[in-house]
């Protein structure tokens, strides 16, 4: 059986609109790590995810893929980043109240900056869409900017 992997948020991230378990407006995300190259997630949208009825909006898409992404390198590397390009391919629709799924793979990584490849595949299988995603590790100094601590 898989486990969650969001014990291993860091304090400052547990509000993520996305996966934060203490967002109450959150989308809940729960990412599991599949094998030592991905981690996965299965969502169903609800209907005020749409764009155009029934269909999953598709900023919805990059929101998603962007967590994915994060917590692909996070699990697998226990290191903290943050996205600095995206590239997306809208390739099908999602649809609402359908049960997709998500996958980050590590692409590269070269000093400080990984690339990671994720996907949404439809309840079929399907290729829904694909994006490239380019993040910078994290130093604890810069970890420090971003959270604003001083210590």
């Amino acid at each position: 059986m898989r486990k969650s992997i969001l014990h291993m948020h860091l304090n400052e991230t547990k509000y993520c609109f996305v996966c934060g378990p203490d967002n109450p407006k959150g989308l809940k995300l729960e990412p599991y790590v599949e094998d030592e190259n991905a981690v996965v997630a299965s969502y169903i949208a609800p209907d005020h995810l749409c764009g155009f009825k029934g269909i999953v909006h598709g900023g919805m898409h990059c929101a998603l893929l962007d967590c994915i992404s994060l917590w692909t390198f996070f699990a697998l590397r226990k290191k903290p980043a943050v996205s600095t390009e995206f590239s997306v391919k809208l390739l099908k629709p999602v649809f609402v109240g359908e049960e997709f799924y998500l996958r980050g793979e590590i692409m590269s990584e070269k000093d400080d900056v990984v690339i990671v490849k994720a996907e949404i595949r439809n309840s079929r299988k399907e290729l829904c869409t694909v994006s490239e995603i380019k993040l910078r590790v994290l130093s604890e100094e810069l970890l420090k900017k971003f959270t604003g601590k001083k210590e």
